[in-house]
């Protein structure tokens, strides 16, 4: 019955559930071929060739369930080979009794389909049938026990102690580099913001430097734009007086002063409205002729720097923008007095301004003859941070060019010549109708 439990592992059954009902018939072959001839059970277990010695397979009136293809063995069977009746011996049997009786059952001859008496040397099969099964000498199998439980499956108990401890080794070291990284990102963040902090503090200081010195240059422009029509309506008033005390005024003549004299008024009035409106952030663009901007301002810078030689050069006698003439004085008069600047203490100083067409834009160039910049000098100027190239003074000349340049759609580059000064360019959008 054991053999045949076997088969049925094999074959992943359950042979503890695989018949509703076993009957033990004995030791014989008899009972058993007899029940399943007459039908009263379904299916018998016998020793090997006993349906051949009985002719019962010639017959036809049983079979061998699932034979098996063997080439060694005579007979058909369904299960694989055991040994089959095992003689042995006791321990106080003599050595040489057991060696006559075993010497004895060899000498036999051969039965019927040649079954004889042999040596079996190998009982391993019988082993692993028992311990498949889980009976005789391995039926603890069938019980649990946390002793066998470690027998069996230490090997995987360690391995899987040893990840389950990897797991817990990683998990504090990543918990412990993600705290690391994040203590590390709060700093970094603390000084971004502290940086940020500290740089709109500056930027603030120095938009109120820069205003400062936007507000002083317009006010020195105001001054000397209201000086002309005020010293003109001046001029005409004492010239009236005169001619009154002299008794030589007509009254075409004190109509004609009088016009004069209102003429100056109006010039000076539309300056204060101008500056008015500017203050007021009502910055109006006008198209202007940057050729006669330049020349009224070199004109006037001329006469305040006599001893540099202030030369001026266009290409073209039409280059409009579209700016406020404000800015526009404002930026050449800062370009040309940081370039005058430069050259003042040299005996051959020059201050070269020229007016360009570069495609779509109006280039003003202005160029001095200045010491050699160092490399230090030239980063500064090029970054604009504090630029300048004076000896004195603020220095936020350059960045309020910059500033209103690219308020006006335009930008502001340098060119360090190898010889010694600076070229500064201020490129600006051409006006698309002059008016």
């Amino acid at each position: 019955m054991q053999i045949a439990a076997g088969e049925l592992l094999n074959r992943d059954f359950d042979p503890d559930h695989f018949f509703s009902k076993v009957d033990f018939l004995g030791h014989g072959a008899s009972p058993v071929i007899e029940a399943v001839l007459s039908g009263k059970t379904d299916a018998g277990i016998v020793r090997a060739c006993v349906l051949e010695n009985a002719g019962l397979l010639k017959s036809g009136l049983v079979k061998v369930l699932d034979p098996k293809e063997t080439t060694d063995f005579p007979c058909a069977v369904s299960t694989r080979l055991y040994p089959n009746w095992t003689l042995s011996t006791t321990p106080n049997t003599a050595p040489e009794v057991s060696r006559k009786v075993t010497a004895a059952v060899l000498e036999i001859k051969p039965l019927q389909n040649n079954l004889h008496w042999s040596v079996a040397t190998d009982f391993t099969p019988i082993d692993d049938l028992f311990k498949g099964l889980e009976i005789g000498p391995f039926e603890y199998l069938r019980h649990f026990s946390f002793k066998r439980f470690m027998e069996a499956y230490w090997q995987y108990l360690v391995f899987a102690a040893i990840f389950i401890i990897g797991l817990i080794l990683h998990g504090i070291r990543s918990e412990y580099l993600v705290n690391r990284r994040t203590h590390a990102l709060t700093e970094s963040l603390k000084r971004e913001r502290k940086l940020r902090a500290e740089s709109a503090l500056v930027k603030s200081r120095l938009d109120k430097i820069q205003k400062v010195g936007l507000v002083g240059q317009m006010c020195s422009m105001i001054a000397h734009e209201l000086k002309q029509p005020l010293g003109a309506a001046a001029a005409y008033c004492f010239a009236l007086r005169r001619r009154m005390e002299s008794g030589e005024v007509s009254a075409e003549m004190m109509e004609k002063g009088i016009e004069r004299v209102d003429h100056q008024i109006q010039r000076a009035s539309e300056v204060v409205n101008q500056v008015r409106s500017y203050a007021k952030g009502q910055r109006q663009r006008l198209t202007v002729d940057v050729g006669k901007t330049a020349e009224k301002i070199l004109l006037d810078i001329s006469a305040s720097a006599p001893d540099t030689d202030l030369e001026f050069r266009k290409d073209s006698e039409e280059l409009f923008v579209e700016a406020n003439p404000i800015e526009l004085e404002i930026i050449l008069i800062n370009l040309v007095k940081n370039a005058i600047e430069v050259v003042k203490d040299k005996s051959n100083g020059r201050v070269v301004v020229t007016l360009s067409a570069e495609g779509n834009t109006v280039c003003i160039k202005v160029e001095d003859n200045g010491e050699k910049l160092s490399d230090a000098e030239w980063k500064q100027i090029s970054q604009l941070a504090m630029a300048t190239t004076k000896h004195s003074g603020l220095g936020f000349g350059l960045s309020i060019v910059a500033g209103l340049a690219e308020d006006l759609g335009g930008r502001i580059t340098f060119e360090r010549i190898p010889s010694g000064g600076l070229s500064v360019f201020v490129r600006l959008p051409l006006a698309k109708e002059k008016s």
